[in-house]
């Protein structure tokens, strides 16, 4: 943020500047060009003023006769006053007054064998020149006030609340999820908010039931553990009355003995349901079913995988022959291709991914393929299984829980998964089988 604000006082700084410089260089053409272009014309009208005298005798009556005669075009010449001579060669105070009327504008006189003229000038190419330098200063200060607005509004809008964000993804790291998030109808970062308010709720919920799992799960333990302690009491007695032979008769000794058989049953019972309790799934797994076209979920799929596997060098072929509705969550089947197409990066040898997806009677299936699969074929069976990982690993990284939640997932949606190994063109391949009920 100091950033922004410092880089935003350099454009300010910069806009100055530039206005200034603009005025200045504005100016100084003003000066230097302040051509000459009206004395051309003054001169021009002196020498058209002697050749009407000379043609007429007489000086002009009035500018209007003067520039009939002259027949041209003058850009600097505003007006021309004639004040002819008396008889005796001399100009009445009356008219020498008309010299000093409008005093505002510029003007030379000249004085011919007959009179005195007063040719007033401008020099209108000044005034053109404070023209443009009044609108391009009106233009530049509209560019100003302008970025002006642009800048305040990205830090306003953007940069601000970036800046509160950047905050999160560490406070969500460490664990605060019970503070909701303010809401903000930010078109920029609202719809962000709001999923991370989402997700901060669903990771709340889920931390929730891992505790109130694990709580029931340590009382159940608990529980059957101080069970347990009955039954083998009553074992550890029958043993003891046995070994020193206290019982003198068969029919007590047998009486004992099945004592002990039916402590034993009842703890396995209790083993029984220790083992129940820790196999549970540990997993939560929710599906939102839904009717879904295939092809929304394959184009996720092409879109998020083609520029991925090209630069891994893998060639990546979908081939999607029917477009139906299935039934199922979007989100998760795209999940469990995801981690299927993940392995086959993962354990194949990056020859060729392939996807094949068409409707078979009623059922849709999603086949994918890829080249080098070194799993053996007694592995296949497990290879679903919790926690389960072939002897193909080879150092790689992973917990082998991914075809195993792609198990429960499709199994929620109704539908099945399937894997087999398979040749094609002498090359092993692996290829997993996805079965979706058509909606």
């Amino acid at each position: 943020m100091k950033k922004y604000t410092k880089i935003m006082f350099l454009l300010i700084m910069l806009m100055i500047v530039f206005f200034v410089g603009i005025n200045i260089v504005l100016s100084y053409f003003k000066e230097t060009n302040n051509n000459n272009q009206y004395r051309v014309e003054i001169n021009r009208i002196k020498q058209s003023i002697r050749a009407y005298e000379e043609q007429y005798g007489i000086c002009p009556k009035n500018d209007a006769a003067f520039l009939q005669y002259n027949n041209e075009t003058y850009n600097y010449i505003v007006d021309i006053l004639c004040i002819p001579f008396n008889k005796n060669g001399t100009i009445d105070k009356a008219q020498l007054s008309k010299i000093s009327n409008d005093m505002d504008k510029p003007y030379v006189l000249y004085q011919s064998n007959l009179g005195v003229y007063k040719i007033s000038y401008t020099i209108s190419y000044q005034f053109q020149i404070e023209k443009v330098r009044y609108f391009v200063n009106i233009i530049l200060l509209f560019f100003a006030l302008f970025m002006m607005a642009v800048l305040l509004y990205i830090r306003q809008n953007i940069m601000k609340p970036f800046n509160v964000l950047s905050s999160l993804p560490y406070e969500l790291s460490k664990g605060n999820l019970s503070k909701p998030l303010k809401e903000s109808k930010n078109k920029y970062f609202g719809h962000f908010l709001w999923g991370i308010d989402m997700l901060r709720e669903k990771l709340e919920i889920d931390k929730q039931k891992e505790f109130e799992l694990v709580k029931d799960k340590k009382l159940l333990l608990i529980s059957l553990s101080h069970d347990i302690k009955t039954p083998l009491s009553a074992i550890k007695l029958y043993a003891k009355a046995l070994d020193k032979n206290l019982y003198k008769q068969e029919e007590q000794k047998h009486k004992a003995v099945l004592s002990i058989s039916n402590h034993v049953d009842e703890i396995e019972r209790y083993l029984s349901q220790i083992v129940i309790a820790s196999s549970e799934e540990f997993i939560n797994f929710d599906v939102d079913l839904k009717e879904v076209y295939v092809k929304t979920i394959i184009n996720s799929i092409i879109k998020y995988y083609t520029e991925k596997l090209m630069l891994a060098q893998i060639s990546f072929d979908v081939c999607l022959h029917d477009d139906c509705l299935i039934k199922g969550d979007e989100d998760r089947i795209i999940e469990i291709l995801q981690n299927v197409i993940e392995n086959a990066v993962k354990y194949g040898d990056g020859a060729f991914i392939r996807i094949d997806a068409r409707r078979k009677e009623e059922e849709y299936i999603i086949c994918i393929t890829n080249s080098g699969c070194t799993l053996m074929e007694k592995e296949l069976l497990h290879i679903f299984d919790s926690f389960f990982r072939g002897t193909n690993i080879d150092n790689k990284p992973g917990s082998g829980l991914g075809l195993y939640i792609c198990r429960s997932l499709i199994h929620l949606m109704e539908g099945e998964i399937f894997a087999d190994i398979i040749t094609e063109n002498d090359i092993r391949c692996m290829r997993v089988k996805l079965v979706f009920r058509l909606a």
